[in-house]
């Protein structure tokens, strides 16, 4: 906590109040969605893709593979995560999540 107030004073976050979408608060928890949506996107995903790109096309594909789907899954974190926000009612925002997780995937 301490060093999160240590940042904001040094960032001049101060002046925005505490429900700013845009606080460095806010950063945070997108940042930690985005490598917990990437831990398990890649942990989920590796052994699909292994039993798949392994034996056909060796393991540069299957990297790539894994790869691809850990940050198709960390966007899909922070898409997820800003679609299910409880103080925000953005209208545009809540019709389209079915669209931004097309995109995403």
């Amino acid at each position: 906590v301490k060093v999160v107030t240590a940042l904001r004073a040094k960032r001049g976050d101060d002046e925005r109040k505490p429900g700013d979408k845009f606080s460095f608060g806010q950063r945070i928890e997108s940042t930690k969605s985005a490598v917990i949506g990437l831990l398990a996107g890649g942990v989920a995903a590796t052994p699909f893709t292994a039993l798949h790109d392994l034996p056909l096309f060796g393991a540069a594909q299957w990297e790539f593979d894994t790869d691809m789907g850990s940050l198709q899954s960390a966007l899909f974190a922070i898409v997820y995560r800003y679609c299910v926000r409880e103080d925000d009612d953005n209208f545009m925002l809540n019709m389209g999540v079915i669209g931004a997780f097309i995109v995403v995937r």
